[in-house]
């Protein structure tokens, strides 16, 4: 931590200036204390670097972003569920993984474990993490993670700025933006797959297992752009409404036979491409889904 060298050099002068036994005896405490500090910080250090699931770990953003491999990715996502089950948290979202020891960080708000940034369950940091999750192809596993925040948020009555790992309970701001706004991320760019690029919208419709429907609005820009999807056995249909958008890519998350799919685009034949995305398959067509405003 900032400020750790200045001390032992402080203690190091301390203990060359004064030579009476007694204050040798308590400035070499001084140093072993200090150097168990310092010990457990590189080990904590370590730690944080090769894995944990926080939001220090520039992983997670990595994998959205597409600089992870598939398999870096894999065990990314692999590795935090693990953290998550073996430390008991009662949602998705922990900070850091493990939580560094009572008494390690100074200031009052780290001071126990589990608590604020040392471990605490931060939805603003969550959020992201699953927006990483459905693009690469874990729609099952992040809408599993996504259903359980979203129970714990109804439980609590409040989109918190953090909660307790355990209990789930709220702490901080009850009405925090950045938990709202990072799982509406998850919700909207995650679940729903809607990509609204200036003013191209681009549609991965994540949530067709069964029937879904989104509508948004910008009040801004008067963009507005939703769909419904009503799936059955044997066919989705995927019915997309906007107002002053342009083009963009239809995908479906289809099932292993969509390899032979087949659609239509207002009663007419379109044709379909597959996309694979990790374990997932899309059926995908590109299409003029509104025309932008003259």
């Amino acid at each position: 931590m900032p400020g750790r060298l200045p001390f032992a050099i402080l203690m190091l002068a301390l203990s060359v200036w004064v030579t009476a036994p007694a204050t040798a005896r308590r400035s070499a405490a001084a140093h072993a204390g200090a150097a168990a500090r310092r010990a457990e910080h590189r080990a904590g250090r370590r730690r944080q670097r090769t894995a944990h699931a926080g939001h220090r770990d520039g992983r997670p953003p990595g994998a959205r972003a597409g600089v992870a491999t598939p398999a870096q990715a894999s065990r990314i996502f692999a590795e935090a569920d693990r953290r998550h089950d073996r430390y008991g948290f009662s949602s998705f979202g922990g900070a850091l993984l493990p939580a560094y020891s009572q008494g390690f960080f100074r200031h009052a708000a780290l001071h126990f474990e589990y608590a604020y940034q040392n471990g605490g369950q931060w939805d603003w940091h969550a959020g992201p993490f699953l927006v990483a999750e459905f693009a690469r192809g874990r729609s099952a596993e992040a809408d599993r993670k996504l259903t359980g925040i979203a129970e714990r948020v109804a439980r609590v009555d409040g989109l918190y700025e953090w909660t307790t790992r355990l209990s789930g309970s709220g702490v901080g701001s009850r009405d925090y933006a950045g938990s709202a706004a990072s799982l509406a991320a998850a919700l909207v760019d995650g679940s729903f797959g809607l990509a609204l690029r200036g003013d191209r919208l681009d549609v991965r419709a994540r949530a067709c297992a069964t029937t879904a429907a989104i509508d948004l609005h910008q009040p801004v820009t008067t963009m507005r752009v939703g769909y419904r999807c009503d799936t059955t056995a044997d066919r989705t249909v995927l019915e997309v409404t906007t107002e002053g958008v342009r083009g963009g890519q239809l995908c479906v998350l289809a099932p292993a036979v969509a390899v032979g799919a087949t659609a239509t685009d207002d009663g007419q034949p379109a044709k379909v491409t597959i996309d694979r995305v990790g374990r997932e398959i899309n059926a995908c067509l590109d299409t003029t889904v509104g025309r932008a405003p003259d």
